[in-house]
């Protein structure tokens, strides 16, 4: 959150929905946290996102003030829930080429130049949680 001109970070469980949080955040960067549920919930049968996806999207959503942003940070070039969720207005994809020294090479496996995608989604505020 920005107050007087500073940043502010907090960490969140995006899973849980906190109605204190409701509108306090004029953006929101999740950097592997979607992806660890993409990669680890299934959706049902005829539904478009996991029980899990959908309570974290919708809860992103509410946290953010009119006209926010959510940025994503992923190595996938395309997330087809992000896409498709009625909660953005838009969603633009960015290229980003990096090298591991840039990334950050945590576990020495990084590879010499690689793509990451960042995703700028903007806040729909006529969204309803659950649409």
């Amino acid at each position: 959150s920005v107050d007087n001109g500073s940043f502010q970070y907090s960490v969140l469980n995006v899973i849980e929905p906190n109605d204190e949080l409701r509108g306090q955040y004029i953006g929101i960067l999740d950097k592997g946290c979607l992806d660890t549920f993409l990669f680890r919930s299934e959706k049902r049968k005829g539904e478009k996102f996991s029980p899990i996806l959908r309570s974290l999207l919708d809860n992103v959503h509410s946290w953010l003030m009119d006209d926010g942003i959510y940025l994503i940070f992923s190595p996938r070039s395309k997330i087809k829930a992000v896409r498709d969720f009625r909660g953005f207005s838009s969603v633009q994809r960015k290229k980003i080429q990096c090298s591991h020294e840039q990334k950050g090479d945590l576990d020495g496996n990084a590879k010499e130049n690689e793509t990451v995608y960042m995703y700028v989604c903007m806040k729909c505020n006529s969204y309803e949680i659950g649409d």
